[in-house]
């Protein structure tokens, strides 16, 4: 996951070089799921010394405790985002957080990133790491190994991942 944010952030584009490294944090150190990413607001992100929380919304609504890592990466991208001048952006903090841009110079920002944008994004850094099957189930079963090494329980993964049965663990595994 760190090879791929360092990838992620060798990146020339204007945004690109905070967003995806933000998103692969996401994927790769909290497991969120695709439709969970594209569906995060600017108002569900919470950060105060260091340490940041999220609010998921949907069918598994919940509130998880960010990593440091996916926290750093969220704040830098905010900061970029709100000094970000382009004719059709202006900063919103209930925005949708995740962008995708568009555009033969891919510099066109478009409201809410999509499936696809994400999918483009991490096929984009897995070639370069030369790992071209990268995509977001890779990384949320990397999110599980990586939430128990740092201390997290069964139950707190459970929690932070929304599932209902601890078998589901294995089964991103």
């Amino acid at each position: 996951v760190d090879l791929f944010i360092d990838i992620a952030q060798k990146s020339a584009h204007p945004i690109k070089y905070v967003r995806d490294p933000a998103i692969i944090a996401l994927f790769g150190f909290e497991g969120l799921k695709a439709t969970e990413l594209i569906a995060l607001r600017w108002s569900d992100f919470l950060a105060e010394n260091g340490w940041g929380s999220l609010r998921i919304s949907g069918q598994r609504g919940r509130v998880i405790q960010l990593t440091r890592e996916s926290t750093h990466h969220l704040t830098t991208y905010r900061e970029v985002m709100v000094g970000f001048r382009h004719p059709n952006f202006a900063w919103d903090g209930g925005a949708y957080m995740f962008k995708g841009f568009k555009g033969r110079d891919g510099l066109t920002p478009i409201a809410q990133i999509s499936r696809h944008g994400i999918k483009f994004a991490l096929y984009e850094i897995g070639e370069k790491a030369g790992l071209p099957a990268l995509n977001s189930e890779v990384l949320r079963q990397y999110a599980i190994a990586y939430l128990t090494k740092i201390g997290r329980t069964p139950p707190e993964i459970m929690q932070h991942f929304g599932l209902r049965r601890i078998a589901k663990i294995m089964a991103h595994v």
